[in-house]
């Protein structure tokens, strides 16, 4: 675009080219007009990077605009990640997965049985690796879009606090896909520089998914969690406490048990491995609080044990 320079130099400009670029981009998604990878790459993705170039002394509207593109691109490639997952939980795809699978066995028989010039062996090889395809392609625009809302929610709450409520979007993206190396990558680079307070309401959710055994995800988990403990204690000790104390009640109780277990039939039910780990990651984050903060975590134990 020649006049692209002189857009460039003028802020103000830019803004409006930035709006129009973001909402043409959102009114084709609405109309299904326009092919979503299209949509993406010339409408949205260009706007947030023009946006990207506003430098951090920009002007408060610059800088909304700036978020505003952050966060159209994020919810358009939410939105399609939504619409695969859907489409690769259907009966539909299931159905389409049990007739690959069929084809798979008959290709294989074919070949155990030497028949591969056969027109029938030839027509069944095809079909089967076009759906292949099809399956892979499907599976890795999943992945992209997914990791492109991700991506720009956490631009987006990091550029200021207007819509800090997409934070229960973002870790509910992270951890449905905790498996996912490259979302615990960039909740690893990128989202640790969130301010920690906007993870407090979430607090409850994050902490009972708290373990050892995933190393990618909890680990990442466990330094976000013992992050958000350093900085706000008072919100999140007895959150943490809780988890760690998990079958103090029980251990306190046992004797008295014991004794009664000629009368009763209840004996306390064993813990399970999954809470057992959740309480070895909880005792490990009161350790790093504790190393910052002593007074407050040992006064804060005394009064948690007394309720016990």
């Amino acid at each position: 675009d020649e006049n692209w320079f002189e857009i460039e130099k003028d802020p103000h400009q830019k803004l409006i080219y930035t709006e129009c670029l973001r909402l043409c981009g959102s009114w084709l998604a609405e109309t299904f007009l326009e092919n979503p990878t299209i949509i993406m790459q010339n409408y949205l993705e260009k706007a947030v990077k023009i946006a990207g170039d506003h430098n951090d002394n920009s002007s408060d509207e610059l800088k909304r605009g700036k978020m505003k593109a952050f966060l159209s691109l994020a919810r358009f490639s939410d939105t399609e990640y939504q619409r695969i997952e859907d489409r690769m939980k259907s009966s539909e795809f299931e159905n389409k997965q049990a007739l690959l699978k069929k084809a798979k066995h008959e290709v294989g028989l074919l070949k155990e049985h030497k028949v591969h010039n056969h027109q029938y062996a030839v027509k069944v090889q095809k079909e089967l690796q076009l759906d292949e395809c099809e399956i892979r392609a499907l599976g890795e625009d999943r992945k992209r879009f997914l990791c492109k809302a991700v991506e720009n929610y956490i631009m987006c709450l990091l550029s200021g606090e207007e819509h800090d409520m997409w934070i229960f979007r973002l870790c509910s993206l992270w951890l449905e896909n905790a498996g996912l190396s490259e979302v615990n990558a960039m909740i690893q680079k990128e989202a640790q520089r969130i301010p920690s307070y906007k993870f407090l309401p979430l607090m409850y959710q994050l902490a009972a998914r708290m373990g050892t055994r995933m190393s990618g995800f909890h680990e990442i988990l466990n330094n976000l969690i013992a992050r958000i403990s350093l900085d706000h204690p008072h919100h999140t000790l007895f959150i943490i406490l809780a988890l760690a104390n998990a079958n103090k009640d029980e251990l306190l109780t046992k004797p008295e048990v014991t004794r009664r277990n000629g009368l009763i039939k209840n004996v306390p039910k064993e813990t399970s491995p999954l809470d057992m780990d959740r309480m070895e990651a909880a005792r490990s984050i009161i350790n790093i609080v504790k190393d910052k903060r002593p007074d407050m975590v040992v006064k804060v134990e005394a009064l948690c044990n007394a309720y016990i």
